[in-house]
């Protein structure tokens, strides 16, 4: 009689968390769901941090300006003078909550409150649904740190976090992963590879290598996808979105599976009706 075989372990890398977390569309949460159907869900300490960096720290932020603000619509006004897409795609979802809320939409104080919980339920769901985590191969000190807060002084608690979890950690471990000088022999694989060597993260990877200065977590900013993969334990198989590790999981020999966009899901949704 043959063994049944065991459960597949994902992990889910930072591009595909939202959807893990039911933060997207409803499609796009039940693609999420039925890629992963039956295996064990794990994510990392480093896409913890990820995360943290990019949606609840942006989070924080937009509940920050909103206390400083004449109004709710003033504080977006201003939040919409800044660039980058992650941001952007954050503070819509933040300007949703808000619109369902009509309250909310009328005070600031009202409105500060309901993001800054949102920012502090939002890393509460990553550690439930991602209760087991790789190991930390990375070493990354920051992204275990605890949003602890009393909701008599959110805002206060909030700033506090932020301003620890930006500080610039030095001397971090991730200087072992990936050799400093001379790069260990599973980062050389990558930057050595005809397709993973020209891909963005790869390449700061190669000029961070060549300086021979301690990584920090400015400049581990830049390399997040090489991160990933290189830490990726060979049992488990990556679950993303973003394109890069279409080349970088092939490339260290790890199995992955791709997510659809939100778009390409609604594509796929309206081709069937």
């Amino acid at each position: 009689m043959t063994a049944p075989q065991p459960a597949p372990t994902y992990l889910t890398e930072t591009s595909a968390v939202l959807p893990a977390l039911g933060i997207s569309t409803e499609d796009h949460c039940r693609h999420y769901e039925e890629t992963v159907a039956g295996g064990v869900r794990k994510s990392s300490v480093y896409v913890r941090k990820e995360f943290i960096a990019a949606c609840v720290c942006e989070l924080i932020d937009v509940a920050i300006e909103i206390s400083l603000s004449h109004s709710v619509s003033d504080a977006f006004t201003q939040l919409s003078q800044r660039f980058g897409n992650r941001t952007h795609k954050i503070d819509v979802v933040a300007m949703g909550i808000l619109l369902e809320s009509q309250k909310a939409m009328g005070s600031t104080q009202a409105a500060m409150e309901e993001v800054g919980r949102l920012a502090v339920a939002w890393l509460k769901t990553f550690d439930r649904v991602f209760k087991s985590l790789v190991p930390n191969a990375t070493g990354c000190k920051i992204g275990s740190n605890r949003l602890r807060v009393d909701y008599n002084r959110l805002l206060e608690d909030l700033r506090k976090f932020l301003i620890t979890f930006r500080e610039d950690v030095k001397e971090c471990s991730i200087n072992a992963l990936v050799g400093i000088g001379q790069p260990t022999q599973r980062a050389r694989v990558l930057l050595e590879g005809d397709k993973t060597g020209k891909l963005d993260s790869v390449k700061s990877l190669v000029k961070l290598i060549r300086a021979n200065a301690a990584f920090s977590c400015k400049s581990c900013r830049k390399i997040g996808d090489a991160l990933i993969s290189l830490e990726q334990p060979a049992d488990v198989c990556l679950v993303h979105l973003d394109k890069s590790f279409l080349h970088l999981c092939p490339a260290l020999e790890r199995e992955h599976l791709q997510i659809l966009s939100v778009d390409a899901i609604k594509k796929r949704v309206r081709a069937r009706q």
